[in-house]
């Protein structure tokens, strides 16, 4: 019986030393791909929420801050083209750039370092329908 038990002795630290590197890949790249996702889906959330403001009327001036407020991480915002020459119906495109990068990149996944999101939306009020009122309220 002893001779068996000598022979067992390392075989935890051998079999972990094989598994980590795997079980570490798994981990890590989970959170690296979990923050890209995060940071897609907030920007998406920012660019319909911006848009939604803008057709209505709500925020035709500063879009740009009440996008930002939206995410940390959002970097640009534009609107496209400009909401106080629209008339009712007309399209408009605003888009949304966030900082997607996790400023640590674990196994080199190439995940890009940006996320950008556009949303179409139509003008739903006019200039002349509207006393402006910019203040984008939260």
């Amino acid at each position: 019986m002893r001779v068996r038990d000598r022979n067992q002795r390392g075989a935890a630290a051998v079999e972990f030393a094989l598994i980590a590197p795997l079980f570490f890949v798994l981990v890590f790249g989970t959170i690296q791909f979990g923050w890209y996702m995060w940071t897609a889906e907030y920007t998406n959330s920012a660019a319909r929420e911006t848009a939604r403001r803008v057709v209505v009327g709500d925020c035709w001036a500063d879009y740009a801050a009440f996008s930002s407020k939206q995410g940390s991480r959002v970097t640009a915002t534009t609107v496209s083209p400009n909401p106080a020459t629209l008339k009712v119906g007309d399209p408009i495109v605003v888009t949304v750039t966030a900082d997607a990068d996790l400023n640590i990149d674990f196994f080199g996944f190439g995940l890009p370092t940006t996320v950008t999101r556009t949303y179409d939306a139509r003008m739903e009020v006019d200039a002349q329908a509207l006393a402006v009122d910019d203040s984008c309220k939260a």
